[in-house]
């Protein structure tokens, strides 16, 4: 085991990963459910939740890329092998692109089809767009297999935490905590 504290990211990105995490987590299941709920009561209630978080998730999105510029990020941990660090790239990368693209085509979809979008039943969304319900499904179809795709990355990516905290041992996982009894130094700016 490392008993060197790592260089932990900034409290503010620590949180938003965790929120954006938290409402990926409760995302996922939500669209299947949604699926199933055809004439149920609930049905509509479950859909504005459902692009309310999704809304949430990528306001979190751009506020997290925000801080990631004021306040840096840590160097990739040196002791990762090469490969790992790749993986790492990759991953985040894609988990990125896909926190901002999977909201933005479900918005798509149910902006050209469907209904007005309210944020938490305060305010509607105000841009409307036009286009029919073959180009609204084919969104909407964009927007599923996207949320698929980062549902498996995080996957990936909670597999590979998991392994650095049971396998390794190596303090790796105390970079992302919301707490620890490490302290950890400053991040980097990158």
């Amino acid at each position: 085991m490392n008993d060197a504290s790592p260089v932990r990211y900034a409290l503010i990105l620590r949180f938003l990963h965790w929120v954006m995490a938290a409402l990926i987590i409760l995302l996922v299941p939500l669209g299947f459910i949604l699926e199933n709920l055809d004439g149920h009561p609930l049905q509509g209630f479950a859909y504005d939740l459902h692009k309310s978080l999704g809304i949430s998730v990528f306001i979190l999105a751009v506020a997290r890329i925000g801080a990631k510029l004021v306040v840096g990020v840590p160097d990739p941990e040196p002791s990762l092998p090469r490969w790992q660090k790749t993986a790492l790239k990759l991953v985040h990368g894609a988990l990125y692109g896909l926190v901002f693209l999977v909201p933005v085509f479900g918005y798509l979809g149910t902006s050209i089809c469907c209904s007005p979008i309210w944020y938490f039943w305060l305010w509607e969304v105000p841009i409307r767009i036009e286009g029919g319900k073959d180009l609204a499904r084919a969104m909407l179809v964009i927007h599923e297999i996207a949320s698929l795709t980062l549902a498996g990355l995080a996957g990936l990516h909670i597999t590979a935490a998991l392994y650095h905290v049971f396998i390794r041992k190596d303090g790796l996982f105390a970079r992302m905590a919301l707490y620890s009894r490490q302290s950890g130094g400053a991040a980097n700016k990158s």
